[in-house]
Formats: C-alpha cells, structure tokens, sequence
C-alpha cells in the first residue's frame, strides 16, 4: 500500500510539472507565451484536461491561477517527502494567491478587471465602490501581511522583535510586576532558583508525575529570551503555586522515612498520641532547610509563610494544625500478633471422587441418568456439578436431598442449589469430611485484599472453591447478621471489627459499638478509633441513635455546602485542599433483639432513617441477632439493609425472614454462612474465617497501650443529660433557656439541632429546651419536616 501511495503522488507530480511547462510555451500559430495572453488557449500540453483546468483557475484569479501551480508543485513535493511543516505553511499559500489577486484587480482598468478573476472584480468595484482606494489597498494589504506571516513565522518574530524590543515579552505581566516591584532580572533569578529547587527534587527516586512542579511546567526552558509566549504565562501562573509547593517539600523530605501508607492524618490524630515520657514533639526548622535547598536570602524566606488574605478565622486555624510537625506514625497491628491456619489440612482426592460417583448411583437408582462435571473442594463443603438429562425437572433432583444424604452417609444434610448462573448444571453442596479451619491472618495477609480500595473494609471468608472473599460496607451499605447460638455470628463481628482496625486509622473509620449483653464487646473499650464508650443500657443506645440521626442531617449540611451528593464526592474535594475528610460512621448493634424487645418504636424508628438516608453521608449500620423474628427484623428494617448475613438457623421460616428464601436450615454451622448484596445476583456461601479472644486481646492491647481513646464530646454530653436525674424541667432551672430564646427570635428557627449547634450543648439538652418553649407557647408544634413556627417577636 505504501508503494501504491508514492506511486499515486509521484505521478501527480510529473503532472503538475508537466502544467507548470506547459503554461511557459508558446500557443500554436500565434508564437504567443501563455503569461501574456488575454485568456488561456489550448496550448496545454495535457490537452483539454489541462484547458479546463487552466480555464477554472483563470476564472476564479485571473492571472494568479499561473501562480497556483507553484504552491500546488511544493505540496505534491512535500507529501512525496512527507514534510508535515512544509504541508502546515501550503493552505496558507494557497490563500496568499487569490489574495494577490486582489491588488491586480485594484490597480487595473475596467477592461483589464477581468484579468484578476472574479476576486479581482470584488477589491477593483465592490471594494473600492465601499472603502475607496485607500482602504481597500488597506484592507488588501492585512490580508497579505497575516497570511505572510503564518507562511513565514521566523520573519514575523524578527520583526516583531525588532520593533517591541525584548522587554515587551513581560508586557503582560507588568501589573504584576509594578505590584511587587521586581524587575526582569529578579523574576530570571527566580526562574533559576526553581531551577535549583527542581533539579534537587530530580535526583530523588521518585517519578517525575509525583514532583512539587506540576507535569505541564517541568519542561518550560530556564531563561525568558527562549520561551515562547504561551511558555511565559505558564511560568507566572504557577509562581505562586511553585511557593505553596516548596513548603510541602521539606514536609515530604521529613517523612521519607515513614510508611506512606501507615502516615496519620494530623488533624485529630493528637488526640489520639500519647508520647513516651521526656519524649516531646520537635519542631522542624522549615527556614534553614529552605535555605539549603533554594539558597533564599532571609526576605525572599517570607514569601512562604503568606496566606490567602480572604481566609476566615476557622479556615486559618485549620491551616495552622495542617502545619504542625507530620511525626506522628499511626501504626498498624504486625501480623505476628496472628495465628496461623493449622498445617497438613490437605484432601484425599479418591474419597472426594468417590461421594461424586454414590450421587451419580443414587440418582440413577431413580431413573435419573445424569452426568459428573466439575467438583469443587472448599474449605467446608465439597460442591459437585450434576449435569441434568433434557427434560428432566429439576424439582425431581430436589426432592431426593434426603435419599442422598443418606445414600452418602453425610455427617450433615447437603444442599442443593438449582441455579448456577451461566451455567446449565445442579450444584450439590456435600459436608467436606476433612473441614478445614481458615485463620483470619490469612485473608488480611493475602495479596488479593486492598483495602486502601475500600471505604470499610470487611474479610468475609472464603467460597466453596476456597478463594478469598472481601466485600466493601461502603457498597452494601448496611448489614443484617444472623444466626443462632454457635453458629459464628459473634466471630464474625469479631472479624469485622478487626478488619477495619487492621487497615483504617482512626480518622478514616470511626466505630459505636452497641452490646446489650456487655461482655461480647467489652474488649474493644478505650480503642482510639471508637467515637463513644461501648454502649450497654437500652436507654444509652436510645440516646446514641437519635444523636447518630442529628449528626447525619449535620453532614448533609456540610455536602451542601460543598454542592457535593456523597461523601466520596466531599472527600475528593477537601483531599485537593488539603484539608481534613470526613471519616465513615459504622454503627455495630449486638443482640439487636433484645433491643427491640425494650426499645420497641424508639429503637425502630432511628435505626430505619439511617437507614434509608444516612448511606451518602458515610453512616453506615450493622445489625445482629440471634432471633430473626419478624418482630425484630420488621419489613422497614428489611427494605433498607439490602446486605445480609445468613448462619445457621433453626427453621426454614427464619431463612425466609433473613434471606428471603430457604437454605439457612441447612447450613453446618461454625462459620458456614450464606451471604446476600445488592452486587451479587446469587447467594455465596461462604465460610468465615476465625479469630480467637486471644488475639482480639492482643490486637486491642496494641492499640491500647500505644494511642488514647479519643470519644466524641457531643456523644459523652447526650449520654449523660439523658441519664442525669436531675433533669430541668422548669425554664428558671435552664440557665440557657434565656440565650435560647433570644436566639429563636432573632434567627426565627425553632430546632433541638440548630441550638445545639449556637450553644454547643448537646442534643438532648436542646431538645428538652423546645420542648419548654413550646409548652410556653413561644413555638408551634412539630409538623413533619417544616420548621417550627416562631410565635414571639420579642423575648
């Protein structure tokens, strides 16, 4: 195809000259050049092809159709050598033709008009009928000048350069310049020490994409005599983020020799530190590292200290803690602390193989001629892939469970699963003989877990073919546990909880542990990631829901106030301003039924608003019980905790109310779960993996002895005015309730939460002063969402 190609151009070519011959020989029987003819003849040498050519040409230029050959030559030329800037300067050759024309038209008589083609005509009578000689001769002449300078663009800088001189490559930057008063030779200066500051951060071992400098500035020439003018307004436009830059430099320079990933967010993590005695925090001396580094003089130092002017006091205070020291090292628990799965765990592939052959036996026993196909070994169960006969129903596999249960001598009923997606086979789930123990060390070391991909994180377990299982809360969003006695729900919160102790700091996740029976959760108390105490009373977790519920609408604020819809969306945007994210909420509740059983509307009715709205903002809720009772699992709570978690029940009515559907009965046991999400179109069983009170203990100690607890103040103030005793009831005993009012009449808002927010008192409080003022009949009643109605003017 190449060859074809050049072949095509070249012969385009020979023609083309031939054209251009042709035009310079004398026409027959007149002995006439072509150039000074009134009109082309026949004296073509490509014959009438070329007279209609010549005809066209001389038509739409006149005269400078003779022309047109010339740039016509030079492009055929440049695609045969494949000149890309000889092709960019032809269009503006071509242009410049016709353009010529203009002139001869102007300056022609009108006999001789027709001479300069039908462009001519228009600058020798429309033109100059307009404009007049002078302006079109002015209008004709921009027109030349512009397209000469795209076809010559060196001649156009030089002249440009002779006539502006070199100082008028600043010109757009002189305000800038007569604002600070530097001079050219100042910002070359400067220029150089970021060339310094640059090269310094070259030699590192770091990629070029993760230098201070963005990617866009790092090849711009040093000295302003070279760059062009696009090149200039990117250098000044990133001066004042080159300053902000630097001062992070000497942040990463200190931390090189930290994790990145284990690195704490400072913004609350000194809350959570606790440093060795006569160990105290170091300032790092910024100026004198500068100084090596950019050899700035004492003045030119300053500039890095400067802010925005428009920052309001918040805002600069949050700036100044983003500034103090980064040695803080928020470690994560080592894997010694961890068991390992016991060794020589291996299968005996002949009795495998032989239980697949006693199905193919007892199924043929019933006229049922069906095939072996795939077998997979997990770690629990062993699944065999029976491969129906057409026309079977698949009901007549189903209701054989028990003859094959028998007929194998299991230790446990099998299961039966009678849809694999893509895939036209029966799944019968046999009780493995040799079960296996999976440690939780396994899938938290595993390569296939990342959690830095994940908002909470959750190592579910392993499958039936023994692959590892991770899910992410953020995505499900909210979780329903269930299981009776035995079964490994308790480990398998155990095994949430440290999931995310394993991989999130205390400012990524943050932890309400709910346990009625006060000794499941106890070992998690004092834990920095936990935002309140364990909570054990009903009457606290009360308390604890309803804040949960105000601080979700205090969220939703803040997204509003960022035009964000989620918290993922927020996250982005404060991580590009270098300001503290919002860390996800998860809400763990033990022993929800006995919950329900006390609580009843007021445990409910909390639970399902977070429910339904709280996922955007980062809240998200575990619920487990040992009682999947409809009365305890109500279909509020169901429809908004699409994620559930089946162990093994007592009746098939108990799989229904947790799964939907049955097969829970039949589970094994210790770890054996069926697992539902809104991203998997099918149950997964899976088998949970194991964690002893020994190493949560180990793990809560390495927390415990190196970090402080660090609860939430709003959290500890509802928690103790909703168990205080003495509870005002009296407005003359609320020495607030005067502030209060006056700020109800002078906002007109009537909320529990705004008060809580001007007085920074906490929930309950608030809420028991709107209730005094409405008993006073300074505010209307609650009527759904709308806001109370102010009654007084004054107070």
């Amino acid at each position: 195809m190449k060859i074809l190609r050049e072949s095509l151009i070249l012969l385009l070519s020979i023609a083309t000259f031939i054209y251009i011959v042709s035009i310079f020989t004398f026409t027959p029987g007149t002995g006439q050049n072509l150039l000074h003819a009134s009109y082309p003849g026949g004296g073509s040498i490509l014959g009438g092809f070329g007279n209609k050519i010549a005809s066209f040409a001389f038509f739409m230029v006149g005269k400078g159709s003779y022309f047109l050959s010339i740039p016509l030559f030079l492009f055929i030329f440049a695609l045969i050598l494949q000149k890309k800037h000889w092709l960019k300067k032809m269009k503006w050759l071509f242009l410049f033709v016709p353009a010529m024309s203009g002139f001869y038209g102007l300056y022609s008589s009108e006999t001789e008009m027709i001479q300069g083609g039908i462009i001519g005509n228009i600058s020798g009578v429309l033109l100059k009928n307009l404009f007049g000689i002078v302006g079109t001769t002015l209008i004709v002449f921009i027109i030349n000048a512009y397209l000469i300078s795209k076809i010559f663009p060196e001649l156009y800088e030089k002249l440009k350069s002779m006539t502006a001189g070199k100082r008028n490559d600043y010109f757009k930057h002189s305000e800038k310049k007569e604002e600070s008063g530097e001079t050219v030779e100042e910002k070359i200066k400067q220029e150089e020490e970021w060339k310094v500051f640059y090269n310094y951060k070259k030699n590192k071992e770091k990629p070029a994409e993760d230098l201070f400098c963005p990617k866009e500035y790092q090849v711009i020439p040093i000295h302003p005599e070279k760059k062009k003018e696009e090149n200039l307004e990117k250098v000044f436009e990133a001066k004042e983020t080159f300053r902000e830059q630097a001062k992070e430099f000497y942040v990463e320079k200190e931390l090189n020799t930290y994790p990145k990933e284990n690195l704490v967010n400072p913004y609350h993590m000194e809350d959570f530190m606790s440093y060795p005695d006569g160990e105290e925090e170091t300032e790092i001396e910024d100026e004198a590292f500068f100084k090596d580094v950019l050899n700035y003089e004492e003045e030119s130092f300053e500039d890095f200290e400067e802010f925005e002017d428009d920052q309001d006091e918040e805002e600069e205070a949050l700036i100044q803690e983003q500034r103090a020291p980064f040695k803080i090292n928020f470690a994560l628990p080592p894997m010694d602390i961890l068991k390992n799965s016991p060794q020589n765990q291996n299968d005996n592939k002949e009795v495998i193989r032989n239980i697949g052959l006693k199905l193919l036996s007892i199924l043929k026993e019933f006229s049922i001629d069906a095939k072996l196909g795939n077998i997979l070994v997990g770690p629990v169960v062993i699944s065999y892939e029976i491969i129906p006969p057409k026309g079977l129903k698949v009901n007549k596999i189903l209701s054989l469970i028990d003859n094959m249960t028998m007929g194998i001598a299991a230790l446990e009923k099998i299961r039966i699963e009678p849809h694999i997606p893509g895939k036209s086979v029966i799944r019968i789930e046999v009780p493995n003989p040799d079960r296996k123990i999976i440690a939780f060390r396994d899938l938290v070391e595993s390569e296939a877990f990342h959690p830095e991909k994940m908002g909470i994180p959750f190592a579910l377990g392993k499958g039936i073919s023994g692959d590892a299982f991770y899910t992410d809360i953020t995505k499900i969003p909210h979780l329903l546990i269930a299981g009776s006695t035995g079964s490994g729900k308790s480990v398998c919160v155990n095994s949430l909880i440290c999931s995310v102790l394993y991989s999130k700091r205390p400012d990524e996740v943050r932890l309400i542990l709910v346990d009625p029976k006060r000794v499941e959760l106890k070992m998690y108390e004092d834990l920095p990631h936990l935002s309140a105490p364990v909570i054990k009373e009903t009457s606290q977790a009360i308390l604890v829901l309803k804040w949960a519920v105000s601080h979700m609408e205090e969220r939703y604020k803040v997204l509003e106030n960022y035009n964000t819809r989620n918290i993922s969306n927020y996250n982005e945007i404060r991580e590009r301003e270098n300001k503290p994210k919002m860390p996800f909420l998860m809400i763990i509740i033990d022993e929800f039924a006995d919950l329900m059983m006390i609580g009843g509307k007021e445990i409910e009715d909390p639970i399902v608003r977070l429910a339904a709205m709280a996922r955007a903002v980062g809240i998200h809720l575990v619920l487990a019980t040992q009682r999947p009772s409809a009365d305890v699992i109500t279909g509020l709570i169901k429809a908004n905790f699409p994620g559930r978690i089946a162990f093994k029940v007592a009746s098939k009515l108990e799989s229904r109310i947790i799964l939907d559907i049955n097969g829970a009965d039949s589970l094994l046991g210790k770890g054996d779960m069926l697992y539902s999400s809104p991203d998997l179109s099918n149950l997964k069983r899976l088998q949970s993996p194991f964690i002893s009170d020994e190493e949560v203990f180990q793990i809560t100690q390495f927390f415990k002895t190196r970090y402080k607890s660090n609860y939430s103040d709003d959290i500890l103030e509802a928690l103790e005015g909703g168990n205080s005793e003495n509870v005002p009831t009296d407005p003359s005993e609320e020495p607030l309730f005067n502030e209060a009012a006056e700020i109800i009449v002078r906002e007109k808002k009537a909320s529990a939460s705004y008060l809580q927010r001007r007085l920074k008192i906490g929930y309950n409080r608030a809420a028991r002063i709107i209730e005094m003022m409405e008993e006073m009949g300074m505010i209307g009643p609650q009527h759904g969402s709308k806001p109370r109605e102010v009654l007084i003017d004054s107070w």
